[in-house]
């Protein structure tokens, strides 16, 4: 238990200090383009809102895995189509419109307590989403060859974040219905799986922020 407890605090510091760092960035006056700055600010308000309702008020959390399950989504459509090239806008168009009927028809044949299938449908959509925008990207930007060094690119590690995360959490969203119905303990156990890629995850976003930070230039503008 006090391993758990443990990790919980190290889960809850990491999203604060990512929160944080974008925050401290937008304080100071760092230049951000519009649509990351979206991105990046609905993430960090989303972890604080999680820490408030956890810790602060009762909020069904049915309800919670929905809201933002949509943002989510909405917020990967947002961060792709600013550094995805033009012509690849109809993409993202597809994207939302694919996700806007997955998600009527998710709603109309679930209901909101079956949250873990829900997840685990709608985590399914936004993987292979980024799968297929991410390499997109990558294929983009090497047949430009501009990037001296990908890590001096504070997208790469964005990107790796956000693949990283929905590459390693995949499995656990498909089978957590299962487990949470019929192995409870061990859903709790694997949980910790889930975490250290949100963990790892946030720890690329700080990357891609402290890039930017040292970039600083008015391309970020």
């Amino acid at each position: 238990m006090e391993f758990r407890n443990f990790w919980l605090y190290g889960f809850h510091l990491s999203g604060i200090l990512f929160a944080g760092y974008f925050f401290y960035l937008l304080f100071n006056k760092i230049k951000i383009k519009r649509k990351i700055k979206i991105f990046l600010g609905l993430l960090s308000m989303a972890v604080l809102f999680e820490l408030s309702i956890e810790f602060l008020f009762h909020f069904d959390s049915n309800y919670w895995v929905i809201v933002y399950s949509v943002i989510e989504t909405v917020l990967i459509g947002v961060y792709f189509s600013e550094i995805l090239k033009k012509e690849n806008a109809p993409i993202i168009k597809i994207y939302y419109l694919i996700f806007t009927v997955f998600f009527v028809s998710v709603h109309l044949l679930l209901d909101v307590k079956d949250r873990f299938i829900w997840d685990g449908y709608i985590f399914t959509f936004q993987t292979v989403s980024i799968f297929l925008f991410s390499t997109i990207w990558f294929i983009d930007l090497f047949s430009k060859l501009e990037e001296s060094s990908l890590l001096k690119n504070p997208h790469f590690y964005f990107v790796c974040g956000l693949v990283l995360y929905y590459a390693g959490t995949e499995t656990f969203f498909l089978l957590s219905d299962l487990l949470y119905k019929n192995h409870h303990k061990l859903f709790f156990d694997v949980y910790f799986i889930n975490s250290f890629f949100i963990i790892l995850q946030r720890i690329f976003f700080m990357l891609g922020l402290w890039r930017i930070q040292k970039n600083y230039t008015p391309f970020y503008g």
